[in-house]
């Protein structure tokens, strides 16, 4: 019976690209390597961790806001990270938790619309350990504008994502409104 419900798989051969990366396997934090270095360097900067590339675009008093170097929408795939080490959001205290969800979330969703006006919606998301998508440790938020025009002829017959802008283009166009 399980195998008559099961006859179509989903392959997602994007995960092992990232689950074989060595910057998944460093003994040191990525994203508390760039918080140490936020500490000496204001953004926008782009931080060479040697194993990856870290393109900051704000920091503030609790959390920081990055590109996503691996997005899968055209342009503006943005991350905001805690610099508490943490994993999941139930560890957050109430600083972390009024700075990310009070003040922060709505600025950058604002500053996602105004910069690229053809953005169409949003996913927010928590990834919450491995099983969940979670590829680094440290909590996270990943926002994702959406655009009209991502599902198009190379998504759907060839399983690939065009993406436009590179990482840095994308901190250059967003720094301008957190300053």
């Amino acid at each position: 019976m399980v195998e008559k419900i099961f006859q179509n798989y989903l392959s997602a051969p994007r995960r092992s690209y990232f689950k074989d990366k060595k910057m998944f396997r460093e003994e040191k934090c990525l994203f508390c390597s760039t918080s140490e270095k936020l500490k000496k360097e204001s953004p926008p900067l782009i931080l060479d961790l040697g194993f990856t590339k870290v393109f900051v675009i704000a920091n503030f008093k609790n959390c920081f806001l990055v590109v996503n170097p691996y997005p899968y929408v055209p342009r503006g795939q943005l991350q905001l990270v805690t610099h508490r080490h943490i994993q999941g959001m139930k560890e957050l205290n109430d600083g972390e938790m009024d700075e990310i969800f009070k003040e922060l979330i709505t600025k950058i969703q604002t500053s996602l619309e105004k910069e690229y006006p053809m953005v169409v919606g949003f996913n927010i998301g928590i990834n919450y350990g491995k099983t969940a998508g979670q590829s680094v440790e440290h909590f996270h938020i990943h926002l994702v504008p959406r655009f009209s025009s991502e599902t198009g002829f190379m998504e759907t017959t060839a399983g690939t994502r065009i993406v436009d802008e590179n990482p840095e283009e994308t901190m250059e166009r967003m720094s301008k409104y957190f300053k």
